[in-house]
């Protein structure tokens, strides 16, 4: 899931250093979404051997909501939450996979990946997923969603699709 662009993508501008209280939000707003280029660092391996890429310079190329099951495609959205100042603040980003779930090279089945991101109120961020193993294209709808605490702030769903469908 180097492809994981989910935990890694705040655009350049938004990981901050932690603040002592969380900034009042007041709306999300949806920026962009579908598939993009983008620059990319790989940032090491996760515990159980899946690549971390970080991601800056997101570029939307074409908005969609159906995505090609093809190696190197980035799709995802950008968005910003707004509120009452430019503070840090905490969510979380979610993508759940087809209800087959991704598995791995080394047989571990992922029905879903949640990361933590602090990111800073009015400022672009990039949820997004890169497919970069042949175990990751997998079809069907894939959901991505952001959440501040008990709150959804967004939700997005991109179908996977393959040539033979």
């Amino acid at each position: 899931m180097n492809s994981v662009i989910a935990a890694l993508l705040s655009m350049v501008c938004c990981v901050a250093t932690a603040t002592a209280a969380e900034a009042p939000l007041h709306a999300s707003e949806l920026v962009s979404y579908g598939i993009f280029s983008a620059k990319s660092e790989s940032n090491g391996l996760l515990d159980n051997g899946v690549p971390v890429t970080t991601v800056s310079e997101g570029l939307f190329n074409e908005y969609t909501h159906t995505i090609p099951a093809e190696f190197g495609t980035n799709f995802g959205f950008q968005y910003i939450i707004h509120g009452s100042s430019n503070r840090a603040t905490n969510v979380s980003h979610h993508i759940m996979f087809p209800a087959s779930g991704l598995t791995t090279r080394v047989g571990e089945r992922h029905t879903q990946f949640v990361s933590e991101e602090e990111v800073i109120v009015g400022h672009r961020v990039l949820h997004g997923y890169s497919f970069d193993e042949p175990w990751e294209m997998v079809p069907g709808d894939w959901v991505f969603e952001v959440w501040h605490n008990d709150s959804k702030l967004l939700r997005q769903v991109f179908t996977v699709t393959t040539n033979k469908q």
